[in-house]
């Protein structure tokens, strides 16, 4: 067990790694560890030191839903990433977790300026441009270019991730050469099923396990429409492996 001290080393002249950094959402403490996998913890505060700070490696924020829905600290819980990423210099991280968080697109495109992440799990994120629109799935996923696994999950609001350009600008990004998990939540009928198929076919010469939801409230014609394009992607398949396909929990064959 690695032990654990509570401080923070600070030095305006230096730059202080934080390496696989991790918000402990129960005591209420960001977590570090040091090349020796010393962990350090430290409160929100002590960022503000005067210090100069560079978040490698990985990046975890997990804040549990009964914190975003308190009416004292809930807002400030949801932009505790935002609030980080003012007193961060730069990020070079291979894994970002972030649940129940609201950040902007520029907070964003730092958090992936080397593009090197691998691992991608997202519940609950807002991100948005400078005018306040949400940002588009296609634009998220077109700076993790080296990504082997995605997880993005629920929508705050009415507002969408996906446009009626999504899945076109989708399947026309370069190809994620080590993708092998690929979960999206929350498919709305704004998601072009015949651009998303292009999407799938790109990828055919590695196996990726597609696990698929669409929204609760979506149109019947759509999810049949979805449904008969995955049955004949899987019925048609000729890629190198064997394809994985699951829509809301079940497998193929899918209900038309």
């Amino acid at each position: 067990m690695p032990k654990e001290v509570n401080k923070l080393p600070a030095n305006p002249t230096q730059t202080v790694l934080l390496k696989n950094l991790g918000w402990d959402n129960e005591k209420k403490v960001w977590r570090t560890s040091d090349k020796r996998r010393q962990w350090s913890t430290f409160n929100d505060d002590q960022l503000n030191n005067g210090g100069k700070f560079k978040i490698k490696d990985g990046l975890s924020v997990d804040i549990n839903i009964v914190d975003v829905f308190d009416a004292e600290g809930g807002q400030e819980m949801q932009n505790i990433t935002s609030k980080l990423l003012k007193r961060v210099e730069s990020c070079d991280i291979e894994y970002l977790c972030l649940e129940n968080q609201n950040i902007t697109f520029d907070e964003y495109l730092k958090l992936t300026a080397t593009k090197k992440i691998e691992s991608l799990f997202m519940d609950m994120v807002d991100i948005r441009y400078a005018d306040g629109t949400i940002v588009p799935f296609d634009r998220v996923l077109a700076e993790v270019p080296k990504l082997h696994k995605m997880v993005i999950q629920g929508d705050y609001t009415d507002e969408s991730k996906f446009n009626s350009e999504t899945a076109k600008k989708l399947s026309e990004l370069p190809k994620f050469e080590n993708l092998w998990v690929f979960e999206l939540h929350d498919i709305s009928e704004a998601f072009n099923v015949d651009d998303f198929c292009n999407f799938i076919l790109k990828h055919k010469t590695q196996k990726v396990d597609y696990d698929l939801h669409l929204d609760d409230m979506i149109d019947e014609d759509y999810q049949t429409k979805f449904h008969a394009a995955m049955n004949k992607i899987i019925e048609e398949w000729n890629g190198e492996h064997e394809i994985s396909i699951m829509v809301n929990g079940d497998e193929y064959p899918f209900e038309c």
